[in-house]
């Protein structure tokens, strides 16, 4: 909503100059009880067999001024689970995260090629002197987290999206995991039980994709 409030000075006589002023306020209108999902389903379509599928709404719906159940059902019919799920990018558009694996894995999700690149030209401050990339700009380096981030641009790649990680970036990184891999590189990272072993085949997943990947690696 946008209020304008005027006033106008009555002067005393006809000859005299009227002052006046004037206020600009904005509004914002959301709902008290904003719509949420409460419950979905989904499944398989043949137009030859009818879906039957019985609702009703929950038994503490709102209602509005005339008595009508606020809310509704949404149906959506599309020809790929991977053609839409709009529901996944509202949520990645309300992704409130920030470091390093979240704001990567938004950008991607999103398919915002513009967030990605800024990403990309301070990738460089996320990584530790090893090459491994960190949650934070300084923090320390992460092995998963690095062959996360080198596993999903090659996938991008192979769908032709163009979500690539810099030269320099890219090669310190994958440095730093051939040496993790080959035992020249140790890092231990927060973990319930022991998952050395778990990483390095994450890591020898990552670089299977750059082409880096030898069977000796299996030795360490």
């Amino acid at each position: 909503l946008d209020w304008t409030f005027s006033v106008i000075e009555q002067p005393a006589s006809a000859s005299e100059a009227a002052a006046s002023d004037r206020v600009v306020m904005y509004q914002r209108l959301v709902p008290a009880f904003p719509l949420e999902v409460q419950q979905a389903t989904f499944g398989p379509f043949n137009a030859a067999e009818p879906i039957k599928l019985p609702v009703s709404p929950p038994a503490l719906a709102l209602t509005d001024r005339h008595g009508k159940v606020r809310g509704g059902l949404s149906v959506t019919v599309q020809s790929s689970l991977a053609a839409g799920l709009p529901g996944v990018m509202d949520w990645f558009e309300a992704y409130p995260y920030t470091c390093l694996e979240q704001l990567s894995s938004r950008s991607m999700g999103r398919r915002n090629q513009a967030d990605w690149d800024a990403l990309m030209q301070r990738l460089l401050t996320y990584l530790d002197e090893d090459g491994l990339a960190a949650y934070f700009p300084g923090g320390t380096g992460s092995v998963t987290l690095t062959a996360y981030l080198l596993s999903i641009s090659e996938q991008a790649r192979d769908l032709g999206w163009l979500f690539e990680i810099p030269a320099e970036a890219r090669q310190r990184m994958s440095d730093s995991l051939l040496a993790f891999v080959q035992g020249r590189l140790e890092r231990d990272e927060w973990s319930p039980y022991p998952d050395e072993a778990w990483r390095k085949i994450i890591a020898m997943e990552a670089l299977s994709r750059l082409g880096l990947f030898q069977p000796e690696m299996f030795d360490s």
